[in-house]
């Protein structure tokens, strides 16, 4: 009982309900979307997308948990040392043990393949088998003691598993849509769809100098400047590929206005925090999470404004 409440409050903290409703429109956004690049009338929900919207919200889950496992020492030391970022996070507090993560991470594989295994004879099996394998071989920091040590390699060989969970979203919707044959223009939706991941990443990890402690950052390792480009660039690719597929996919014009208006103020941040720099200013993660959930409740929406939705 005493682990259950430990790890009730591991879940407030570190993954709480709006992360699980993010899986849940990520999922929703690229499965739907298809839909919309294939140009078919109407689009659907099916037992196997349900299995597929599960298994993104807990294999969402299972990298929070590798994270905090990968962190465990750092986030101790950190807290000790007082850094505002993590004195408060329960691991450091004591409100949970580094066991209750591992008994919750052998809970989520478990579900993770008792879910999966029931799309044997499906693409969507060796999918997930693929994404999972990936998934733990970032846990293991993919055997290469360096990736740990250095926040650039860690990007490039972590963040392309959103891409991959997409993929893994295809082949649910390859179920359902066996004609199907991905193409470039489900790639572009997929890349618009991955970058908001890339922003966010990269948002969360920039200080001014004087806000910089031994918690290695993209601005401590680049320079303020560059890793602000990181985020802008990152946007700029969203925004892009989002206006062709919707362009393409025949979709509402205010998807168009309304992708283009969230961009527009997450680049406008990147500018002021160039121009300016102040602590305040470094904040640039809300706004890369805003930008996030405008473009997955933005594709959910005009793809159900423009389509039929039928329940199978």
């Amino acid at each position: 009982m005493a682990r259950i409440k430990r790890l009730c409050v591991f879940l407030k903290e570190r993954f709480p309900i709006p992360y699980a409703l993010l899986g849940v429109m990520s999922f929703l956004a690229v499965y739907w979307g298809f839909f919309a690049v294939d140009g078919l009338a109407r689009v659907s929900y099916s037992w196997s997308a349900l299995v597929g919207t599960v298994s993104v919200v807990l294999m969402m889950l299972l990298m929070r948990i590798y994270d905090e496992l990968k962190d465990v020492d750092t986030d101790i030391r950190l807290g000790a040392a007082g850094d505002p970022r993590f004195v408060n996070r329960p691991i450091v507090t004591g409100a949970v043990r580094k066991e209750d993560i591992v008994f919750l991470r052998w809970l989520v594989t478990a579900g993770l393949f008792i879910i999966n295994f029931g799309l044997i004879g499906t693409p969507a099996l060796p999918a997930f088998l693929i994404l999972f394998f990936i998934g733990w071989l970032s846990y293991q920091w993919f055997f290469i003691p360096a990736i740990s040590r250095n926040i650039l390699l860690a990007l490039v060989t972590h963040n392309p598993l959103v891409l991959l969970q997409s993929l893994y979203i295809y082949s649910i919707y390859y179920i359902d849509s066996p004609s199907s044959e991905i193409s470039a223009w489900h790639m572009i939706m997929i890349v618009g769809l991955w970058m908001p991941f890339a922003i966010w990443e990269t948002a969360r990890k920039i200080r001014v100098p004087e806000e910089e402690s031994e918690y290695e950052t993209y601005s401590s390792k680049l320079g303020l400047n560059k890793a602000v480009a990181m985020p802008f660039v990152f946007t700029v690719i969203s925004v892009t590929c989002l206006v062709v597929f919707s362009n393409m996919a025949s979709l509402p014009y205010w998807f168009v206005l309304l992708v283009v208006g969230g961009g527009g103020v997450m680049l406008l941040r990147c500018v002021l925090l160039w121009v300016a720099p102040t602590r305040r200013r470094s904040e640039l993660r809300p706004f890369g999470e805003t930008y996030m959930l405008i473009v997955n409740i933005g594709v959910i929406s005009a793809v159900l404004s423009a389509k039929e939705l039928i329940l199978i």
